[in-house]
């Protein structure tokens, strides 16, 4: 009988990011996030691949690349998983060596968006043994299971490694249509008390995804791009996942879909069936303007949502037609209106230094954010990634000298800064502008008063005084 296989799973820490969107004092407010993708991965690897599974976040333990290799050295893994982003290869390089001179036996293999995008360049990338291409759960079983007869893989869609010396790509694997099949995420691998978010001073806070895809094409972001066309877990099974958490000790749940609200429906019938239960957790959900109406609203308030975001990204139509953006900025005004009249509290996403934005547009989109009157906003400078409609326009008017993001996908050692959109905005005015908005938005009197009044506990005092220190540059 086939001993299981011993899968380790990395989230590497986040120390070189070329993420160059967020002002670095905002950045490390923001609290930690679970990996929810290594999660649904190694309970697809535990369950159908019969692995034995181990996750190590040194993101949110603070741990180098040599403290990470140390560690995986003590579980012994058979192969390492690593995923992997754009913006966080140098770290992903910095971990696959600091694993290879730590164990040079253990295969290592890479997935996430990075190697979907530049599986080429990723699998010649020195230590990668091999990739998972698209949604991984299938992919990642199948080799736990066959484990290490990498022949016998041929046939399994979504891998790209060699084989005595032979490249064998079996393309990337379909989306899963059907959601409720797959096991509820590993949450138990994780240290719950590890995570939390700037959103609630309720701690620990978990991430639930109970939706994958987006209905929408904006022309900044690749979830448009990939293929992954929206699909929803049933009621039952998201129940499950926020029993699972309350059960682990979270005492929050971030609903980190792309949008939650395209099928109202099932919103509603969520909301009836924890209305039922009588749940006392506080959620938060993503949505968009155009999707929700204030009944609605008034049942995620009265099913215990506490948080609702919106992506609103500009205060003017101009730019927001330049984004794709499904956003009306009358219409916005009504929805963050009738949010505050259901008691939800509000979150308002923009970006700054947007194509062709000018300082005005930037100032109009100021006062808009004043004008929406949202509980908290999340600023930043629009960074051009890969896979996204306007990175491929750019590519076409030769904006950054040729493919960037591929040159860098081949040579993630190397220096590297995050395109922008070149424009009437120079990098260091959109950063300014960004840091101008959070202290114009967070610095107001009747801001500062309501969160001195909202204070719950001496640590969430703590964490208003970061906030401010952060905000003042004190």
């Amino acid at each position: 009988m086939k001993k299981p296989t011993r899968l380790l799973l990395i989230n590497p820490a986040e120390r070189q990011t070329v993420q160059a969107n967020l002002p670095p004092e905002i950045e490390a407010v923001r609290g930690n996030n679970p990996p929810i993708s290594l999660l649904e991965v190694a309970a697809a690897a535990r369950e159908w691949g019969g692995a034995e599974v181990a996750l190590i976040d040194a993101h949110a333990e603070s741990l180098t690349p040599a403290q990470t290799a140390a560690r995986a050295r003590e579980f012994a893994p058979d192969l390492i998983g690593i995923t992997a982003v754009s913006f966080t290869m140098p770290d992903v390089f910095a971990q696959i060596a600091a694993c290879k001179a730590e164990l040079p036996d253990t295969p290592v293999w890479l997935g996430g968006l990075q190697p979907f995008l530049y599986p080429e360049q990723t699998l010649a990338l020195p230590g990668v043994d091999g990739l998972v291409l698209g949604e991984g759960e299938h992919p990642i079983a199948a080799l736990c299971k066959h484990w290490p007869d990498l022949a016998a893989l041929r046939d399994t869609p979504g891998l790209r490694f060699l084989l005595d010396g032979e490249l064998v790509d079996t393309g990337v694997a379909p989306v899963i249509t059907d959601l409720d099949s797959l096991p509820q995420p590993a949450y138990d691998l994780l240290k719950a008390d590890l995570y939390g978010s700037v959103l609630t001073d309720e701690h620990p806070a978990a991430i639930a995804i109970t939706s994958r895809g987006c209905p929408y094409r904006c022309t900044f972001c690749s979830q448009s791009v990939t293929g992954k066309r929206f699909r929803a877990h049933g009621v039952d099974y998201v129940v499950a996942t926020f029993e699972l958490l309350k059960r682990l000790g979270y005492r929050a749940v971030l609903v980190y879909d792309e949008v939650f609200t395209v099928d109202n429906q099932r919103v509603r019938d969520l909301c009836a069936e924890l209305r039922r239960r009588d749940w006392d957790l506080p959620w938060m959900v993503r949505a968009t303007v155009g999707s929700v109406d204030e009944p609605l609203l008034r049942e995620l308030k009265d099913a215990g949502c506490e948080w609702i975001t919106f992506g609103v990204e500009a205060g003017t139509d101009r730019v927001l037609k330049r984004l794709n953006k499904p956003v009306k900025l009358d219409k916005a005004l009504e929805v963050f209106a009738a949010s505050r009249r259901a008691g939800l509290k509000t979150l308002a996403y923009f970006m700054v230094g947007n194509p062709e934005e000018t300082a005005e547009e930037v100032a109009a989109t100021e006062r808009f954010m004043l004008q929406l009157e949202p509980d908290m906003i999340h600023a930043a400078v629009y960074t051009v990634y890969p896979a996204t409609d306007l990175y491929d326009e750019g590519l076409r008017k030769n904006l950054w000298g040729g493919d960037v993001w591929r040159d860098f996908a081949a040579d993630p050692s190397r220096e590297f800064t995050a395109p922008l959109w070149p424009g009437p905005l120079s990098a260091e005015q959109s950063f300014a502008a960004v840091r101008r908005m959070y202290r114009r938005f967070y610095l107001r009197p009747k801001i500062v008063f309501r969160e001195l009044k909202n204070l719950t506990s001496w640590t969430a005092l703590k964490r208003r005084m970061r906030y401010a220190r952060t905000l003042t540059g004190r």
